[in-house]
């Protein structure tokens, strides 16, 4: 059974801002990690309870074989089905599920999960989110695989129908809409993994954490505009994605947003565009994968005439941070807040 995060659907592909590591510099994608397109809406599934084991009031002696038995119902019994065996395709379930102690069921990982750290011994080159290869996974005996998007429904990656004809449960967990989407994942995840009680602590702790962030943050006087690089070719993001929603909790006014009239939610702007629009603020997420900082966006040509550039206002982010939708949101949130001050 295939278990999705309701979301709308999004065909658009040559601009999807993918939460996978860097792709080629001749594919026209965004070159880094980020977000995949939302997903229709779907039906949930809970773990099966096990059968407590029945033990009868009359004393008779407890015999080593009987005590065995006793505490063997008690482990496989009791209220959870046995340990899972998991196989994440996605680097933001994967940082969700250490994070809600699920950490312990996952045998393996997509070759771009490198988060915490643990999970780096049990990452698989061969493992790929964007093209699984059916055999690798099955390698690892999963009972749950977690995938980021759909993976086609035909040709040599049509894994899903292949998965669940073996009683593998599928769980596709796209990008969100907004902060409220990535509490609805974190929470599904902790009840597909038998872990809720976890998974509602760390929504929580993270709902808890924002808001306050977004409470303390000191509004600037003026509407500050800003501009969000996803790679060096000039890819960004509008106000209608994911991490456009973000930006839009400070109050912040987005420049890509007058460019998409393709409406994909992700544009590629020129040079001149950006120095037209001359942002505020310059928001970086291709410094792992394209090596930017402020002295590249400042040798640009013509850039330095931007507000951004010669006030200082370029901002460095962790490429991974700023295109995953797990626990280290609250990061990014605290580097925008910090930097807008």
């Amino acid at each position: 059974m295939t278990l999705r995060h309701p979301m709308p659907s999004d065909d658009h592909d040559p601009t999807r801002f993918r939460e996978h590591a860097p792709i080629s510099p001749g594919d026209r994608r965004p070159a880094h990690s980020g977000e995949y397109g939302p997903a229709r809406s779907g039906e949930h599934r809970g773990k099966y309870a096990g059968a407590h084991g029945v033990i009868s009031r009359r004393r008779t002696p407890l015999t080593v074989l009987t005590l065995l038995l006793i505490l063997g119902a008690s482990v496989t019994g009791g209220c959870s089905t046995s340990q899972e065996r998991i196989v994440s395709l996605s680097p933001s379930a994967t940082e969700t599920l250490f994070e809600i102690g699920a950490g312990e069921e996952v045998v393996s990982v997509d070759e771009h999960s490198d988060y915490p750290k643990e999970v780096r011994e049990r990452r698989d080159s061969e493992l790929s989110g964007l093209n699984p290869d059916l055999n690798r996974i099955l390698t690892y005996r999963p009972t749950i695989v977690i995938f980021s998007e759909r993976p086609p429904a035909t040709g040599v990656n049509s894994v899903v129908p292949a998965l669940e004809e073996k009683g593998v449960k599928v769980l596709i967990e796209p990008a969100p809409e907004d902060v409220k989407g990535v509490y609805q994942q974190v929470q599904e995840l902790g009840l597909e993994t038998g872990h809720e009680e976890q998974a509602k602590k760390l929504v929580s702790d993270m709902r808890q954490r924002i808001s306050r962030i977004i409470r303390t943050t000191k509004k600037p006087a003026s509407v500050q505009r800003y501009y969000h690089e996803l790679d060096n070719t000039y890819y960004s993001v509008t106000s209608d994605t994911f991490i456009g929603s973000i930006y839009d909790m400070f109050g912040l006014d987005n420049i890509a947003d007058e460019f998409d009239t393709e409406g994909s939610g992700y544009p590629k702007l020129s040079s001149r565009d950006i120095v037209h629009a001359n942002p505020d603020i310059i928001f970086l997420a291709d410094t792992k994968c394209c090596g930017q900082n402020a002295a590249t966006v400042t040798d640009r040509p013509r850039w330095k005439r931007i507000s951004a550039v010669r006030n200082r206002k370029i901002i460095a982010l962790d490429d991974d941070i700023a295109s995953r939708w797990g626990p280290r949101l609250v990061n990014l949130f605290q580097i925008i807040s910090k930097e807008i001050r």
